[in-house]
C-alpha cells in the first residue's frame, strides 16, 4: 500500500464522525437539580434532541428525510444560541452538534462547503476546545484531500500529512478525532520502516487514549517481543510442508528473516542471504524466512525465481501475521540471530550480516 493511498483512505473513512463526541457540554455547564432549567439550558436539551434518531414508522425514505429537516433545524438552532448566549459554557457542545450536523448532511449531499465554511467560523469563534478541534479536523482533511485532488506527488503528500497532522496535534493532542489522526500517523511511519517513530506516536495514542478503540487495535503491533539474551523459540509448518522447530537447530547459528515481497529492502537483501547460506551453511548456519505477504502463489513463485531454499513461513495474513505477532515486529525488514545455543543475540542488525554473523560462527555451543 502506497503512502499516497493510506492517507487518502483515512481520510475518507473519517469524513462523519461518530456520534462519541456528541452531548459534551453539560458536564461544563450543569443544571442545578434544585432549580428551573435555565433558558439557555431548555434551548440547548432542544438542540440535543434534534440530535436523536427520530422514531416511528416511515418508509427509509422518509426517515432520510427526517433526518436531514433535522440536521437543518439544529444548524438553525445552534446559530440561534450562539447569537443569544454568546457566553454560554455550552456553546462548545452547541458548535459540535452543528459541526456534526453539517458533516452529516455533506455526506448526504456531496457539498462539503458548508461544513468547511462553518469549520472557519467555529475557530474565529473560539468557544471552546472541542469545538475548535472538531473544526480543525475537518479542515485539516479538507486540506489533505484538495492536496491530493491536484495531483500532488506522493512524497509530497506525505510530508504535507505529516507536518500538518502533527500541528494539528500538537493543538489538539485528545481531540475527539485525534486517535485517529494518531493511528494515521502510526500506518505512515510503518510503511516507511520506521518502528522508531511509529512506537513515539503510540506511546502519544495510549498517553491520550488509554482505553480507545484505536489504541486497543494497535496495541498488539507495539508488545514486547522477545528478549536479547534469553532462549528463542519458534515452532511452524513451512510451506513445504516440514514443520521447523528451532529446539531441533541447537547448535547451528539461525537468522530468522522477516520479509514481504513488498518490502524493496527485503527483496535488496535476497543476493546477501543466499551468499552467506552457500558461504556458511556447512559451518552451521541456518536462515528460517517468515513471509508477511497476502499471495501465496506469489510468494511460491517468487522463491522458486529467485533460488531461496530455506524453509518459508506464510500464513496470508501480511502485519497479522501470527509469528510476526508473536515477535512484536511491526517494520520490515528485520532479522533475529540466534546463536548456537538458542540464545536470541540480535533482533535489529546493523551493516553487513557476515560481520555481524563472524563471532558467532566461530564460537562452539556450551
Amino acid at each position: 500500500m502506497t503512502g499516497k493511498y493510506l492517507i487518502t483512505v483515512g481520510l475518507l473513512s473519517c469524513l462523519v464522525l461518530p456520534s462519541f463526541v456528541r452531548g459534551c457540554g453539560p458536564p461544563d455547564d450543569p443544571a442545578p437539580t434544585s432549580q428551573p432549567a435555565s433558558a439557555s439550558e431548555q434551548a440547548y436539551a432542544q438542540i440535543a434532541a434534534l440530535q436523536e434518531t427520530p422514531s416511528g414508522g416511515g418508509s427509509p425514505v422518509e426517515q432520510a428525510r427526517l433526518r436531514r429537516a433535522n440536521r437543518l433545524r439544529l444548524v438553525e438552532k445552534a446559530d440561534a444560541f450562539v447569537q443569544r448566549f454568546p457566553h454560554s459554557l455550552l456553546c462548545d457542545a452547541v458548535l459540535v452538534a452543528k459541526l456534526e450536523a453539517l458533516a452529516a448532511l455533506a455526506f448526504m449531499d456531496g457539498d462539503r462547503s458548508g461544513l468547511l465554511s462553518a469549520s472557519r467560523e467555529v475557530l474565529a469563534l473560539d468557544r471552546g476546545k472541542k469545538s475548535g478541534a472538531l473544526a480543525a479536523h475537518y479542515l485539516l482533511q479538507a486540506e489533505l484531500k484538495r492536496a491530493a485532488g491536484k495531483g500532488t506527488s506522493a512524497s509530497e503528500l506525505e510530508g504535507l500529512f505529516v507536518t500538518r497532522t502533527l500541528e494539528y496535534l500538537a493543538k489538539y493532542p485528545d481531540g475527539a478525532s485525534s486517535a485517529g489522526w494518531w493511528g494515521q500517523l502510526i500506518d505512515h511511519a510503518r510503511t516507511q520502516n520506521d518502528p522508531a517513530r511509529a512506537r513515539a506516536y503510540f506511546d502519544q495514542l495510549t498517553r491520550y487514549f488509554p482505553e480507545h478503540h484505536v489504541t486497543r487495535r494497535y496495541a498488539p503491533l507495539f508488545k514486547r517481543g522477545p528478549e536479547v539474551g534469553r532462549p528463542f523459540a519458534m515452532r511452524f509448518t513451512a510451506l513445504t510442508g516440514e514443520v521447523i522447530d528451532l529446539s531441533s537447530l541447537r547448535g547451528k547459528v539461525v537468522l530468522v528473516d522477516f520479509w514481504a515481497t513488498w518490502c524493496v529492502p527485503c527483496v535488496q537483501a535476497m543476493p546477501e542471504f543466499k551468499a552467506l547460506y552457500e558461504k556458511h551453511r556447512a559451518g552451521g548456519l541456518e536462515i528460517i524466512g517468515v513471509n508477511l505477504d497476502t499471495d501465496k502463489a506469489k510468494v511460491i513463485r517468487f522463491i522458486k525465481d529467485h533460488g531461496i531454499t530455506w524453509p518459508q513461513y506464510f500464513d496470508g495474513k501480511m502485519w497479522d501475521n501470527a509469528l510476526a505477532e508473536a515477535n512484536a515486529v511491526n517494520a520490515l525488514p528485520v532479522t533475529f540471530l540466534i546463536d548456537r545455543n538458542g540464545i536470541l543475540r540480535m533482533t535489529r542488525i546493523q551493516g553487513p550480516l557476515e560481520d555481524a554473523l563472524g563471532p558467532f560462527l566461530q564460537s562452539s555451543p556450551d
